[in-house]
C-alpha cells in the first residue's frame, strides 16, 4: 500500500501531466475550428505555437512522471532489502540453521506448513519440526507470534 507522501509526490507529477494533456486537446480542437472557420492566418500560427509549446511541456512532465516512478521503486527496493536483512540478522541471533532460517523466511512470507513441504520438497512433519525448532529457539510460541515480531515497529 503507497504511504501518503509517495501519493502526493505522484500527484504532484501528474495532475501537472493530466492539466497539461487536457490544455493540448483543448488547443487542438480550438485550432481545428479556427482553420474550419478560415480565420486570420496570424490567429491560427498563435495557437499552433500554443499547441507545440504545450506538447514540450507535456513531454517535460512525462519525463518527470517516468524518473518519479523510478526514484520511488529505487526507495522500494531498499526498503524491502533493508527490512530483508534486518530479519536476516535477527534469525542469526537466536542461531538458526540454514533450513530453519529458510523455514523462518517462508513463515514469514505466508505460507502454509503443506505449501513449504512442496517448495522445498520435503514433508509436511519435517516441516512442522522445523517450526517447532525456530519458535523454540525464537521463544516464540506460533507463526502469528513470529509475524509480529517483526511487523511490531513497522505497523
Amino acid at each position: 500500500m503507497p504511504s501518503i507522501t509517495n501519493i502526493l509526490r505522484l500527484s504532484n507529477v501528474f495532475a501537472p501531466l493530466v492539466v497539461s494533456i487536457l490544455l493540448i486537446i483543448f488547443a487542438a480542437f480550438d485550432i481545428m475550428h479556427h482553420i474550419a472557420m478560415a480565420d486570420a492566418y496570424n490567429h491560427i500560427l498563435t495557437e499552433t505555437s500554443v499547441f507545440f509549446l504545450g506538447f514540450l511541456v507535456n513531454l517535460y512532465f512525462v519525463h518527470r512522471a517516468v524518473q518519479e516512478i523510478e526514484f520511488l521503486k529505487l526507495e522500494r527496493q531498499k526498503t524491502k532489502e533493508g527490512l530483508h536483512r534486518a530479519i536476516e540478522e535477527q534469525l542469526q541471533t537466536w542461531e538458526l540453521s540454514p533450513s530453519e532460517v529458510e523455514i523462518a523466511f517462508l513463515v514469514l512470507k505466508g505460507l502454509t506448513n503443506k505449501e513449504i513441504a512442496e517448495v522445498r520438497s520435503t514433508s509436511e512433519s519435517t516441516v512442522r519440526l522445523q517450526c517447532s525448532a525456530v519458535y523454540k529457539k525464537s521463544k516464540l510460541n506460533s507463526r502469528s507470534e513470529l509475524a509480529a515480531y517483526f511487523l511490531e515497529d513497522i505497523l
